[in-house]
């Protein structure tokens, strides 16, 4: 059996269970998050290991898979441990910040998403760049002089139809959002 290499394992094995609940519930969207994390302790307090099979099969025990249409009970958990590990999210953040900075004026910013983590963060972001100022919106005007970066291509994200979903399954919850990039003064670029 292929067995979690560290730091999966070392994770599973040795964070707290409030520590796995924000895990579960943060990056595996977990309802049934503290029933997980109290499992997984458990679990360690019997001398269990983690391999994949045995996370799983914790998962299926302690969560009850939907029946049909919903998302494996053990598909979070391997989420989110695998965002956790990987720091995926804080990552996708500094990737946005970064490929912003690069764009030249009139470039565009083209970003899929696979999960609503992922997304909302890529939603945020660049309404942030193409709303520019930070002030507290109870100020009557803006002090802090920032200017928009972006124009946001897509207020809503595009999603597959049904018959891309259908030739392939795994493009169901992509989400692609795009932004171009305005010039020092705040328009687009022409050209």
């Amino acid at each position: 059996m292929h067995q979690i290499k560290p730091p999966a394992a070392k994770l599973l094995g040795e964070a707290s269970e409030e520590e796995l609940g924000r895990i579960f519930r943060d990056y595996g969207e977990e309802r049934h998050w503290r029933a997980l994390a109290r499992a997984v302790v458990e679990h360690r307090r019997q001398g269990g290991a983690f391999t994949g099979i045995e996370l799983r099969e914790l998962a299926h025990r302690t969560l009850h898979t939907p029946r049909s249409g919903g998302v494996d009970s053990a598909t979070r958990a391997f989420q989110a441990v695998r965002i956790a590990v990987n720091d995926e999210l804080n990552a996708l953040r500094e990737f946005l910040d970064a490929a912003i900075d690069a764009l030249a004026p009139g470039g565009r910013l083209a970003v899929i998403s696979f999960h609503s983590l992922e997304d909302r963060i890529v939603k945020h972001r660049l309404r942030a760049a193409a709303t520019g100022c930070v002030c507290p919106k109870d100020l009557p005007r803006c002090v802090c002089g920032g200017r928009p970066t972006l124009r946001v291509l897509t207020p809503k994200p595009i999603t597959p139809g049904a018959d891309e979903v259908q030739d392939n399954p795994r493009a169901r919850s992509a989400r692609l959002r795009a932004a171009e990039k305005l010039a020092a003064n705040g328009e687009a670029h022409h050209g």
